[in-house]
C-alpha cells in the first residue's frame, strides 16, 4: 500500500472541509499542504463540502450605472447552495454601488452613489450586511483602493486609498495615501507615494499576495505598499515584457498565494510569471498557455487570472472563460443584464456565516 497517497488524500479531505480561517492557516503549514489546495479538483470540492464560495465579481458601466455578476468555475452552485449568497445589491433601488476592492475574506469596499452624494461602505455580498464608514477626502480623486483582512473573529481590516493630490510636486508624481483602520475606524494621512514624472498607476486592481499591496503602472513597474510598516517600493516587470508593446493584456495577479503577472504575447499565447521570494523580487517563467483553438472559437479573449494552477481566467466579448490547460477544455459563462465586457474583475471568496463589520 502506498501511504503517502493515502496520507496525501487523507488531507486533502480535511482540508476540504475547513473554514476559510482554517484553511488559509493549514496552507503555511508546508509545501504540499499549500500545493493540495491549489488543485484544480480542490476547490470545487470545498465549495460543494462547506457551501462557501469562490470565484470572481465581474462589474463594468451600463447606463452610467455599474452592473455586476458573480461568476466560478462551476456556473451552477452546489445542491441546496442559497443563489442569494452569490447576487450583488445596493440598499436602496436608486442606489448606484461601485466595487472598489474586494478580499479573500468576502468583505467589499464600495462607494454608493444616491445623487450627487458619495458615501464609503464595507459590504459582505453573502449575508447581505452593510456598514457605512467615514469618508476619506473625496474632493481629491481615487486612483486606487485596496481592502485587506488582518483578523477574522473579531474583523480587522485596512483600507488603503491612493488618490491624486490638486497640487502636484515639480519633480514627482505625488500621490495622496489614506489609510482606513477599522480598529481606530477613522481615516489618516500615510506618507505620500512618488513616482518620476509621466509614470502614473495603471487602470487594473490592486493585487494583495505574500502580506504586500501590488499596484502595476504606466511604466511598466510595480509598486509594493507594505500596510504594516507603510513603506514601498518599485521593480521591473520581466525584461523580456518590460516597456516591449508586443505583449498586451498585461496585468498582475495572485498565484497559488504569491505575486504572479500575466500578459499575451505577440503570438498570441499566455505568459505567466511569478516572483518566488518578496525580499528579492526576481521574475520566473511559470507557465506558456497556447489558446490557439480557443481564439479560433472566441472573439479575442485575454487573460485575466488563474483560478487555480490547472485553470486560467480569460475574458471576452460578453462572457467570461475558465480554461483548463490540461485538456484545453472550458467552460463558458454568458455575462448577462447588459455586460458587454468585464471592466473590472475582482477575486472573490466567502463563507455564509454573519460577520460584524465594525469588528467590535
Amino acid at each position: 500500500m502506498d501511504f503517502s497517497n493515502l496520507y496525501s488524500d487523507l488531507i486533502f479531505e480535511i482540508l476540504a472541509r475547513a473554514s476559510l480561517n482554517t484553511l488559509d492557516t493549514c496552507k503555511l503549514v508546508s509545501k504540499d499542504w499549500n500545493r493540495l489546495v491549489y488543485e484544480s479538483n480542490f476547490m470545487p470540492s470545498y465549495c460543494k463540502n462547506t457551501s462557501n464560495v469562490y470565484g470572481y465579481l465581474i462589474q463594468n458601466l451600463v447606463a452610467n450605472r455599474h452592473q455586476f455578476r458573480f461568476v466560478s468555475f462551476n456556473s451552477q452552485p452546489p445542491e441546496g447552495h442559497d443563489q442569494t449568497c452569490i447576487r450583488i445589491s445596493t440598499p436602496t433601488p436608486a442606489d448606484d454601488m461601485n466595487i472598489q476592492a474586494s478580499s479573500k475574506q468576502g468583505i467589499l469596499c464600495c462607494v454608493r452613489r444616491k445623487g450627487k452624494e458619495y458615501r464609503y461602505y464595507v459590504y459582505k455580498p453573502s449575508t447581505q450586511q452593510w456598514q457605512n464608514l467615514p469618508n476619506p477626502k473625496l474632493r481629491l480623486t481615487t486612483l486606487k483602493v485596496a481592502l485587506v483582512v488582518l483578523r477574522s473573529n473579531p474583523l480587522w481590516y485596512k483600507i488603503i486609498r491612493i488618490s491624486r493630490p490638486q497640487v502636484s510636486r515639480p519633480d514627482f508624481y505625488n500621490y495622496h495615501c489614506e489609510i482606513f483602520d477599522s480598529e481606530r475606524w477613522s481615516w489618516r494621512r500615510a506618507e505620500d507615494i512618488l513616482l518620476p514624472h509621466g509614470e502614473m498607476f495603471d487602470n487594473n486592481q490592486s493585487v494583495y499576495a505574500s502580506g504586500l499591496i501590488y499596484w502595476l503602472t504606466t511604466d511598466d513597474n510595480v509598486l509594493a505598499f507594505n500596510h504594516e510598516q507603510e513603506t514601498y517600493h518599485t521593480f521591473p516587470l520581466p525584461e523580456l515584457v518590460c516597456k516591449n508593446c508586443e505583449y498586451s493584456c498585461k496585468q498582475l495577479v495572485e498565484y497559488q498565494g504569491k505575486l504572479g503577472f500575466i500578459c499575451k504575447t505577440p503570438e498570441g499565447h499566455i505568459h505567466l510569471w511569478g516572483v518566488l521570494d518578496r525580499k528579492h523580487p526576481r521574475w520566473k517563467l511559470i507557465k506558456e498557455v497556447n489558446i490557439d483553438l480557443l481564439a479560433k472559437e472566441v472573439s479575442f479573449p485575454s487573460p485575466a487570472g488563474f483560478y487555480n494552477a490547472d485553470v486560467a481566467l480569460l475574458k471576452a466579448f460578453r462572457k467570461m472563460i475558465f480554461y483548463k490547460l490540461q485538456d484545453s477544455s472550458y467552460n463558458e459563462i454568458e455575462l448577462l443584464d447588459g455586460l458587454c465586457f468585464a471592466a473590472d474583475v475582482f477575486p472573490f471568496r466567502s463563507d455564509l456565516e454573519p460577520v460584524n463589520l465594525r469588528g467590535r
